[in-house]
């Protein structure tokens, strides 16, 4: 038994000389050949031949869509003839068929042959499947030993030994000693170059690819003044790495805007959690457009380690002029066809609903800020009496160019109260009705409030309103807006008569 033991052991031994392992730094390329110096691809891994490194700074640009795009320089030797080049230190959410290599300074007698993305890392299972047909020993936890050829490795164990077939159930495995392979194993996904080249000597070669699995998005945080008509307005830019490898120092670069991707792109499923939360020194992120997009340069490296995330201070912005809106809008977009219209009498007649509460506020220099916002999360808190902080809404941004109006749904209002309902109705001929609304607003508080009613005629595109009994904005062909000051404890009604015509 001892004398087995000493076997496996040599065995396990010899396997491990065969491991290759990545540097954790991810700054790690291994350079090999091929046996003869011909220019024809090949599958076969050569023998290792030296260490390659970084030659110029990590440049990444992260999208809003979990997509990230990586480019650097690379330094490798290469031999005469037919060379390999490996890249091992790559993220696993890699897009292999977006890779671009460019030889920089390599000569014209130099050219690159084939790229392959190996992906198929060392685990159990897969070191199992490279061993199917070749002959193996599993050793079982009753202290018997079967030697034979691997046939089958999903699960349970399929040997044909000299004595037929054995079937060594999963749970039966106590250890299992392999032969060395004659490639090296690869412990994590790895692209490989093939390289035809009449001299060996050094070259500069730029990779770039995409990645998904990482992502930014902005959020923001808002205190409101005790008046509700000013807020100091601080941004964080909140960046998740899920792709799987680690960037150090890299040229940050982040693009606001929807960019348009091939369907078949695999799409990276969001946490709503962040593994770890990491608020970085400060830089100065500075703005500037990219055709259709908007583009936020970070001026000094940023260091993004996987399953990690990491705020970097955006904006800081002081007394934000906003205006504190109390909105009634119960009634629903309009959505019929152009020759028709919504002819039953009993649609929509009554309704009551909450007043909700909005903070406005204009991005532009007048107001105090006038920059192009990323699309985030925005959190508005007040100071309390005692000078405690409470949150009073969290709503989200769209991205906003500059000079466009931003709205925040802070709620609704506790003490406001709005009733609608059809007070006529009437049919005119066989491609036209009139309709009579009337709008009761309560305000049961203390203090007085104009509430913005909007009402969306929604019955037929063709509206027009013949009867008023209050002042109205025309939004759009089809969107009215009334604002009624309601004094403290009491109501006011607004009336108005609508012809539709299809």
């Amino acid at each position: 038994m001892r004398q087995m033991r000493r076997l496996l052991s040599v065995a396990v031994s010899s396997l491990l000389l065969f491991s290759v392992v990545a540097p954790a730094t991810g700054q790690y390329v291994a350079l090999a050949r091929t046996a003869t110096p011909t220019p024809a691809p090949s599958d076969t891994v050569p023998d290792p031949l030296g260490d390659a490194s970084p030659a110029g700074v990590l440049e990444l640009t992260i999208y809003n869509q979990s997509l990230g795009l990586v480019r650097q320089v690379r330094t490798a030797e290469i031999l005469q003839g037919t060379s390999q080049v490996r890249m091992a230190d790559i993220p696993s959410g890699i897009i292999p068929a977006s890779v671009h290599v460019d030889l920089l300074d390599a000569s014209e007698d130099t050219a690159l042959l084939e790229q392959r993305f190996d992906y198929d890392t060392v685990d159990g299972d897969s070191l199992l499947r490279r061993y199917l047909d070749q002959t193996i020993t599993v050793s079982t936890q009753d202290g018997q030993s079967l030697t034979g050829a691997l046939l089958s490795a999903g699960g349970d164990i399929v040997l044909l030994t000299d004595y037929g077939v054995e079937i060594i159930r999963s749970a039966r495995v106590h250890q299992i000693s392999l032969p060395p392979l004659t490639e090296p194993l690869i412990t994590r996904p790895t692209l490989t170059w093939l390289l035809n080249a009449t001299q060996a000597g050094p070259i500069e070669f730029r990779v770039t690819y995409l990645t998904s699995g990482i992502t930014w998005q902005a959020d923001y945080v808002a205190m409101l003044t005790d008046d509700d008509t000013r807020l100091d307005l601080q941004s964080w830019i909140s960046i998740r790495n899920d792709s799987g490898a680690s960037y150090e120092e890299a040229k940050l670069k982040l693009v606001a805007g929807e960019v348009h991707r091939a369907r078949n792109e695999g799409v990276y499923a969001e946490d709503a959690l962040y593994k770890t939360l990491e608020a970085a020194p400060s830089p100065a992120v500075t703005e500037r457009g990219l055709m259709d997009y908007h583009l936020y340069d970070v001026s000094r490296p940023v260091t993004i380690r996987e399953g990690q995330a990491k705020q970097i201070e955006f904006l800081q912005v002081q007394d934000l002029v906003v205006e504190k809106q109390y909105v009634l809008e119960v009634t629903p977009e309009i959505w019929v066809r152009l020759d028709d219209a919504i002819t039953d009498a009993s649609y929509g007649v009554s309704s009551e609903g909450s007043v909700k509460v909005q903070l406005q506020l204009k991005n532009d220099e007048e107001a105090g800020l006038g920059v192009p916002l990323p699309q985030g999360t925005v959190r508005v808190y007040t100071e309390d009496v005692d000078g405690s902080a409470i949150l009073v809404g969290e709503d989200t941004i769209a991205h906003t160019p500059r000079n466009e109006v931003i709205e925040l749904a802070l709620g609704e209002a506790f003490d406001l109260v709005g009733e609608r309902n059809q007070i006529g109705f009437r049919q005119l001929g066989e491609r036209s009705l009139e309709e009579t609304i009337e709008i009761t607003l309560r305000n049961q508080s203390d203090e007085p409030a104009t509430i913005q009613v909007v009402e969306h005629l929604y019955r037929a595109h063709d509206a027009n309103i013949i009867q008023s009994s209050e002042e109205y904005e025309q939004v759009d062909a089809n969107t009215v807006r009334f604002e009624v000051p309601v004094k403290p404890g009491d109501s006011e009604t607004v009336t108005y008569t609508v012809v539709y015509r299809w």
